[in-house]
């Protein structure tokens, strides 16, 4: 199976706050009732100083797991690059 990216935009099409709030809801529950397992998540200083790499990662009851990646940097002000990048990898809970 290829890797498939999603980008903002289709993001933005496709996951409508009608279409969220429903799977927040049932990610909260899980959450809640220990259906989760959600390591404290990992700040990682950058030896250089100008920033931090974050990893967040999950795995819910039924095996579908994966990270959620960012880096944030300390831009001059008036930079036009955004302080925070990142990246959802999701993985196929059958075949890893």
């Amino acid at each position: 199976m290829e890797p498939r990216f999603i980008g903002r935009e289709e993001i933005r099409e496709v996951l409508t706050f009608e279409a969220c709030a429903p799977l927040m809801r049932e990610a909260m529950i899980a959450v809640s009732s220990g259906g989760v397992d959600q390591p404290p998540r990992q700040i990682l200083p950058l030896r250089s100083g100008r920033g931090v790499f974050g990893i967040m990662s999950g795995v819910i009851a039924d095996d579908r797991f994966g990270a959620k990646l960012i880096s944030a940097f300390n831009h001059p002000q008036g930079s036009p690059r955004p302080a925070h990048q990142g990246v959802v990898v999701l993985f196929d809970p059958q075949s890893g």
